[in-house]
């Protein structure tokens, strides 16, 4: 049922365009390796231009496990068009996992 719904959920969110360009994560098509080779490219011309280039990381490891879902779920529906019956969904489905 999961797969289903983030089939859905995906296929909804490329169709509206709705994600920005440079995310690669979980989407098809793209992958880590796309940013790793933009990120050594912008250190070559940096390097070969004599500037200073600067990189961030953040890790996001359980970020998930901190969102306010309620907000989430008002952000998803109005900013994001997302249908209300995956909302109900995915709140049912994350109801009992804390």
């Amino acid at each position: 049922m999961e797969r289903i719904v983030s089939t859905r959920m995906t296929w909804d969110l490329e169709k509206n365009n709705i994600l920005i360009e440079e995310q690669a994560g979980l989407r098809r098509g793209r992958c880590i390796e796309d940013h790793i080779t933009l990120i050594a490219q912008d250190i070559e011309n940096g390097f070969q231009e004599k500037r200073h280039t600067v990189a961030v990381w953040i890790d996001m490891e359980k970020a998930f496990d901190r969102v306010w879902r309620d907000r989430l779920s008002l952000k998803l529906m109005a900013r994001l068009y997302v249908q209300t019956c995956l909302i109900a969904f995915r709140d049912t489905w994350l109801a009992n996992r804390m």
